[in-house]
C-alpha cells in the first residue's frame, strides 16, 4: 500500500507570507481531537526588533472560550528547534533545541531568515481556565506578537492522525 503524504498527514496553512508589523501573527484554531500531535512550522525573514511567540488553547474553533495565559493552561512549551539563516545554503537545514521556562519565549532580535519548529503533543494539552469556568483544551493557536517590521509565514503539520482519507476532513472547523 502506497501512503501519500497529504492521506497521512495534515498539512494547515495558517499564516500567508507578509509583514505581520500591523498586527500579530495569530494562526487559526487548529482542532487536535483527531491528532497526536501539531508541528508548527514559523517562517521568520526580516526581523525588526524582538517578538513573543505564544501557544493557547480553546474549547472551539471559535476560540470564544480560550486563553494564551500560561497560568491558567496546563499546556506549557519546553522548548522549540530554530534554524541556521537560511541564507547559509551549507547549514541552513540544522537545528538547534531551544529550552524554554513557560509558553511564552521571546525572539531574538538578530534571527532574521530562520526557522523555528514548535511542537506540540495532544495528550498534554490538559485543561485550561477561563472566566472561572474549566474546559477540556481541545484547539490549539500560536501567535507571535510583531515587534517591528517583522516578515514571517506559517504552517501547521498535524501527525498521527487517527481517521486517514484520500483527502483529510478540515482541522479548523
Amino acid at each position: 500500500m502506497d501512503a501519500h503524504f497529504v492521506e497521512t498527514f495534515k498539512v494547515v496553512p495558517v499564516a500567508v507570507p507578509k509583514d505581520h508589523s500591523a498586527s500579530s501573527l495569530t494562526t487559526e484554531w487548529i482542532c487536535m481531537k483527531n491528532a497526536h500531535k501539531a508541528t508548527f512550522i514559523l517562517y521568520c525573514g526580516a526581523i525588526a526588533s524582538g517578538g513573543a511567540l505564544t501557544l493557547g488553547v480553546a474549547a472551539d474553533a471559535a476560540g470564544s472560550k480560550s486563553t494564551f495565559t500560561a497560568a491558567s493552561m496546563d499546556l506549557t512549551l519546553d522548548h522549540y528547534w530554530v534554524s541556521n539563516a537560511a541564507t547559509a545554503a551549507a547549514s541552513c537545514d540544522v537545528y538547534t533545541k531551544t529550552s524554554v521556562t513557560a509558553s511564552t519565549s521571546t525572539f531574538d532580535v538578530t534571527l532574521d531568515n530562520k526557522v523555528y519548529i514548535i511542537e506540540v503533543e495532544a495528550s498534554k494539552m490538559g485543561r485550561f481556565t477561563s472566566t472561572s469556568v474549566t474546559y477540556d483544551a481541545d484547539y490549539i493557536s500560536l501567535a507571535v506578537v510583531a515587534g517591528g517590521s517583522d516578515f514571517m509565514s506559517c504552517v501547521c503539520i498535524l501527525t498521527g492522525m487517527r481517521y486517514q482519507e484520500d483527502a483529510p476532513a478540515t482541522v479548523l472547523t
